[in-house]
């Protein structure tokens, strides 16, 4: 029973491309390049992150300005003495004088209040509390040296735009390296396909051979040692084989990995080695116009312009950062009206509509010690996250471009000689072919062809592979080249 189960799963799997292990019905799906593009928005972690910290570069700007909205407090009073030295009288004239707090009184206070962008804070106040009614008050703080009439904050401001400018060049710069990596894996799909290919008509091929050398044993022409060369030349072609599938299947797990959404299809790629050749074909006509520049064309890459965003971001955060041991100065006023409520005065037996008013102005002065090392550090970090990136991306504009205007017509050139010397080897191989199946060369001769062949068809493949890797590499530096192959993500 166990054994027609097992049949039974195998035929489905076969048929329905079921994941025996889960259960999970795999559908297929054929992806072309533009069909993946259309999954670069579609549940793709590294472009919801790009989007993300973008988002959070803008939302910066939203969470400085909230600090100036207006507000609305309250507090509430309750206090008491059995100090006759603490009477309602006398803390009522203290508190016209010295704007303290009376003891024995309870009530409420209410107040609005706003910072605002030219570094002040003030706010009109009421306050209901018994014995005293109303209570009226303006209170005023303004910075005098780091922040004066907003300075500091203006700075900030500009700093943050320019954060998001940078973010936004930075989104869209990632967002095209983002779909050339789609593009790439969708490429090696296709070049690993034809390997595969090459590998299962090496093993027709081999296992052609070693019936014929079988049927040579059985009439003694051959004796066991070239039966064994067969037979190890046809395990090698499977072993191959095997290899290249298992290649093709870390490939599909990597495209997965970069769009979870295709993890229940099994991926099939609609272009096949003629696509490859058709890729190859565009890339050296993009690279031919690429070879006769004389210089490194920054008008086709916007990293220069990032580059820029960097030093204007730098410029101001070192700005913002020069006021950090600078010390605090600070002005505060607070005024007060206030008057005696008629019911509560003639209870307490003191006269009623005492009206009494107050204010207190505070200059306060703070002075930081051994802060001026973290301000340096502060700033030298700062510069030399901007000099990292500069020396990274100037060498990378060098290095993309010299490469490919050395390397890519050589390779161009070689991949033309391998395509005829593989059309010559293969009407080599034919005749070789033939005259081992009439007995009139040695298996080692027979398998030498067999191998030069598949060699030359791999390294090939290899250098055309290679070709379309590099030229994605290039255009995601230089992102605004005018050329087929740069396609827009």
């Amino acid at each position: 029973m166990d054994v027609k189960l097992r049949l039974l799963t195998a035929i489905l799997a076969a048929f329905f491309l079921i994941d025996a292990p889960n259960g999970v019905q795999a559908r297929p799906i054929e992806l072309s390049e533009e069909v993946l593009k259309s999954y670069l928005k579609d549940g793709v972690p590294q472009y919801d992150q790009v989007n993300l910290n973008h988002h959070k570069a803008t939302t910066a700007l939203s969470q400085f300005n909230d600090q100036y909205v207006l507000g609305i407090g309250a507090e509430t009073t309750l206090s008491e003495s059995d100090d006759p030295r603490e009477s309602i009288w006398v803390k009522q004239q203290q508190i016209g004088v010295q704007q303290t707090l009376p003891y024995g009184v309870s009530g409420g206070l209410a107040y609005i209040y706003r910072y605002e962008k030219f570094s002040a804070f003030f706010g009109p106040e009421y306050g209901l509390k018994k014995f005293y009614l109303p209570s009226l008050a303006l209170t005023f703080e303004m910075d005098l040296w780091k922040n004066l009439l907003g300075s500091l904050d203006s700075t900030k401001v500009r700093h943050i735009k320019a954060m998001i400018d940078k973010s936004k060049l930075n989104k869209k710069l990632e967002l095209k390296k983002l779909h050339n990596h789609m593009r790439a894996l969708y490429w090696r799909l296709v070049a690993q396909d034809r390997r595969i290919q090459i590998f299962k008509n090496l093993v027709a091929t081999a296992r052609r051979g070693y019936r014929n050398m079988k049927r040579r044993e059985a009439d003694s022409i051959a004796d066991d040692g070239a039966v064994a060369e067969m037979a190890a030349n046809l395990s090698s072609a499977e072993a191959n084989f095997r290899k290249s599938t298992i290649d093709r299947n870390f490939l599909e797990r990597d495209l997965k990995v970069l769009v979870p959404t295709l993890q229940t299809y099994t991926i099939r790629v609609r272009d096949n080695y003629v696509g490859v050749r058709r890729a190859v074909a565009e890339s050296v006509n993009c690279s031919r116009a690429i070879g006769r520049m004389t210089s490194i064309p920054y008008d086709y890459t916007e990293y220069d312009e990032l580059i820029r965003a960097v030093d204007d971001e730098l410029r101001l955060k070192s700005e913002e950062l020069d006021s950090y041991d600078d010390p605090d100065v600070k002005l505060s006023f607070v005024g007060r009206g206030f008057g005696l409520d008629e019911e509560w005065s003639e209870a307490a037996g003191q006269p009623f509509a005492l009206e009494k008013s107050a204010y207190e102005a505070v200059l306060s002065v703070s002075v930081p010690l051994g802060l001026d090392d973290t301000e340096k550090q502060l700033v030298r970090n700062e510069k030399m996250n901007a000099s990292i990136l500069r020396v990274r991306l100037a060498a990378e504009f060098k290095a993309s471009h010299s490469n490919l205007q050395k390397n890519f017509a050589p390779l161009a050139e070689a991949v033309d000689l391998y395509h005829k010397s593989i059309r010559d080897q293969e009407d080599a191989f034919k005749t070789t072919e033939r005259k081992f199946r009439q007995g009139r060369i040695s298996v080692f001769d027979y398998i030498s062809s067999q191998n030069t062949l598949l060699n030359s068809k791999l390294q090939v493949l290899g250098l055309e592979e290679r070709l379309i890797l590099e030229m994605l590499t290039y255009y995601s530096i230089f992102n605004q080249a005018p050329c087929s192959f740069n396609r827009k993500s």
